[in-house]
């Protein structure tokens, strides 16, 4: 009688990158807001960046009608705009765009005591944009599509490798544990910490003579030059602090939607409507717990994300738009036994990268906050 062998699973390649995705998307954590998406196919992984048009832009007017204005303020601008002095009814037409210069003439002043460009405010201001009107026939629109630079991220490769003697294997246990499948589940839920804890703080790089590469996270994108923050010294983290720097993201151009805070925070968010949410449960349970913001700038719902890597004197407000994960390769799992081993290994391995698309305009940090155990201590009620 002729016996059939089978062929071992233990030496198949398998791709577990699905998997890897549906631990990310179930994930607590940052990594959670970073939806897959198209492959990268170079080490440096460039994307365009989006023509976000904020409702505001900042300059500086002189009496003659002319604002002085930064490169990517000016992007912003077409001429036959209408903008207004923010918290001032005056409102101007745009006649006139430069890469450094915004030319206005006076419209209308609807009761404001600015009645002419010469009334315009010396120092730096922050004007809103009303609308742009479009000529009647119009042959072309505001072409959205178009994309102002480019931003770029390394990737980074993972590797985890699970290993078993002959005699471990064969070792029979209750819970399983010494089998592939439950060691490679184990690997992937480090992996998946590494992924997170990079998004947050990883620090972007190149290949290097001292440094091996990897992808920049949060704050290498979301503190460069120009970003947006607040600095709230010694304030509480309350709804009011948040939609501080929501308003900013969405006058930026983006729309707020997610805050991202410790542990020690979110306790203190939910603190704030300790006494102002009524829920009815059963006897068994009790307690508030706000998983939901709603911005006062937008009315959007900004969905709170928990993640303990976050320090706990900071929170973000963001705009999930900006964020996205690219795979270089997939996270594969190999057999990678040496003929002279006396068990067998696996490599699990995968290289990917992170994108932060628009994070000067769509990442505000919040800075300077009260450390959550005295602000905890201040919001519980008196004796």
């Amino acid at each position: 009688m002729t016996t059939v062998s089978t062929y071992a699973l233990d030496h198949k390649a398998s791709d577990l990158s699905p998997v890897i995705n549906q631990l990310i998307a179930e994930s607590p954590f940052f990594i959670s807001l970073f939806p897959v998406k198209e492959l990268a196919t170079q080490t440096r992984c460039e994307w365009f960046q989006d023509r976000l048009k904020g409702r505001s832009f900042v300059g500086t007017p002189t009496t003659d009608g002319k604002i002085t204005v930064a490169p990517e303020e000016s992007s912003k601008i077409r001429t036959e705009m209408r903008i207004t002095v923010r918290d001032d009814s005056a409102v101007f037409r745009v006649v006139g765009v430069t890469a450094t210069e915004i030319t206005v003439e006076f419209v209308a002043s609807h009761s404001s005591n600015i009645t002419s460009v010469a009334d315009l405010p010396t120092d730096l201001t922050t004007f809103n944009v009303v609308h742009e009107p479009i000529v009647e026939g119009s042959v072309d629109g505001e072409k959205v599509f178009h994309q102002p630079g480019k931003d770029y991220n390394f990737t980074q490769i993972f590797r985890k490798d699970v290993e078993f003697t002959r005699t471990a294997k064969t070792i029979k246990t209750i819970d399983g544990s010494n089998s592939f499948v439950e060691q490679e589940a184990f690997a992937l839920d480090l992996i998946l910490r590494e992924i997170n804890r990079g998004a947050i703080n990883g620090v972007r790089n190149d290949n290097g003579a001292d440094m091996l590469r990897t992808f920049g996270g949060l704050y290498e994108f979301g503190t460069q030059l120009g970003g947006l923050e607040i600095m709230r010294l010694d304030a509480i983290l309350n709804s009011s602090v948040i939609n501080d720097a929501a308003q900013q993201i969405n006058d930026a151009g983006g729309n707020a939607n997610a805050i991202l805070v410790g542990t020690g925070q979110r306790r203190v968010l939910s603190a704030e409507y300790k006494d102002k949410v009524t829920v009815v449960r059963e006897d068994k349970m009790r307690g508030v717990f706000v998983s939901d913001i709603l911005s006062d700038s937008s009315g959007t719902p900004m969905k709170i994300v928990c993640d303990p890597d976050i320090p706990d004197q900071h929170a973000w407000v963001v705009d999930t738009d900006c964020f996205g994960m690219r795979y270089l390769s997939p996270i594969l799992s190999t057999d990678a036994t040496t003929p002279a081993m006396d068990g067998e290994r696996r490599k699990i391995i995968g290289e990917l990268t992170l994108e932060f698309k628009n994070a000067k305009h769509r990442l505000c940090l919040i800075k300077g906050l009260k450390p959550s155990h005295t602000a905890l201590a201040a919001l519980q009620p008196g004796p």
